[in-house]
C-alpha cells in the first residue's frame, strides 16, 4: 500500500468504489466530487491525480460494477462444479448483498443514459448468458434454459427493489433457499 508522510495514498479503484457506494446510496447524481472527497478524507487534487472529470469517475465505477458483477463472479462460479451449487451461489451472493441491488436499481433508473446504457446491456446479456449455461448444465433444453434465465434474472431485479422497500420481508434467508428450490424444480427438463 502506497504512503505518503504515513498515510495512505487513495488509488482510482478507491474512488471508483467510493462512486459505486454513492451511486447505490443517492443515484449517478450523488457522485460529486467534493462529497466523495469528503468521505475518502481527502481534497479535490487527489481525484484530479486519477481522474480527468466526473464522467471519468463515472467510467471507471461502471467498468469495476462490471468486473465486480459479471468477471468476478464467473471466475468464482469456476471452482463450483456441482450446477445446481453454482446457481445457489449465485443466488445467495446475490441476495445477501443489498449494496449491489442499490447500484442495481439507481443505474436502471438511468437506462437511458449513454453511459449507462450500453453496460447495462452488456452485464444483463454475460448473466443472461452465465445463467443459460448453468441451466443447461442441469440438463434443461435450449429454450427452457432462456426461459429459466430470464425469469432467475427478474427475480433478482424485482427481489433488490423489494429488499429496498421492505427489507424486514425480504430479508428473509430462508425465502431466499424456498426461491432458488423453486427455480430448480419447478417445471419440466427438456424441451
Amino acid at each position: 500500500m502506497a504512503t505518503r508522510n504515513g498515510e495512505r495514498l487513495l488509488t482510482r479503484d478507491d474512488w471508483a468504489r467510493a462512486a459505486l457506494e454513492a451511486i447505490g446510496e443517492g443515484g449517478i447524481d450523488a457522485v460529486a466530487v467534493d462529497r466523495l472527497a469528503t468521505r475518502l478524507g481527502t481534497t479535490r487534487g487527489s481525484f484530479y491525480w486519477h481522474f480527468k472529470n466526473r464522467q471519468d469517475l463515472l467510467v471507471a465505477a461502471l467498468e469495476m460494477w462490471e468486473k465486480d458483477g459479471v468477471t468476478d463472479v464467473e471466475a468464482a462460479l469456476q471452482a463450483v462444479e456441482d450446477p445446481a451449487e453454482r446457481l445457489r451461489t449465485i443466488f445467495v451472493t446475490a441476495f445477501a448483498h443489498p449494496i449491489a441491488a442499490d447500484i442495481e436499481a439507481a443505474l436502471a433508473a438511468k437506462a437511458g443514459d449513454p453511459l449507462v446504457a450500453p453496460v447495462l446491456q452488456r452485464i444483463t446479456s454475460a448473466r443472461l448468458r452465465l445463467l443459460r449455461r448453468i441451466f443447461g448444465d442441469l440438463g434443461y433444453g435450449e429454450q427452457e434454459c432462456d426461459v429459466r434465465a430470464r425469469i432467475f434474472h427478474v427475480i433478482y431485479l424485482g427481489h433488490g427493489q423489494a429488499r429496498r422497500a421492505t427489507p424486514d420481508v425480504y430479508g428473509d434467508v430462508g425465502y431466499v433457499e424456498r426461491l432458488m428450490e423453486m427455480l430448480l424444480h419447478a417445471g419440466t427438463r427438456g424441451e
